[in-house]
């Protein structure tokens, strides 16, 4: 984690908001998060949000962080 004075950079952009998690089972992104190789699901999943809904997935895509191993960019 960076350690820096984040009131001093101001709230980012919505487009470049984040939340990294060590311990997810895998990135689930908004359709129009900037990604690369986007590609229409094969074999979709099923997600259960904890306030009830359940979501699918419709794309899979990579993140655009190359200093991660391609299975850390992989998204849904």
């Amino acid at each position: 984690m960076a350690n820096f004075n984040s009131s001093s950079l101001g709230p980012p952009a919505p487009s470049t908001l984040a939340i990294t998690d060590t311990g997810s089972t895998g990135h689930f992104l908004p359709a129009d998060t900037p990604v690369l190789n986007k590609r229409p699901a094969i074999h979709p999943i099923t997600i259960h949000n904890p306030n009830g809904t359940i979501m699918h997935s419709t794309h899979d895509a990579e993140l655009n962080v190359p200093t991660l191993p391609l299975a850390a960019r992989k998204a849904h």
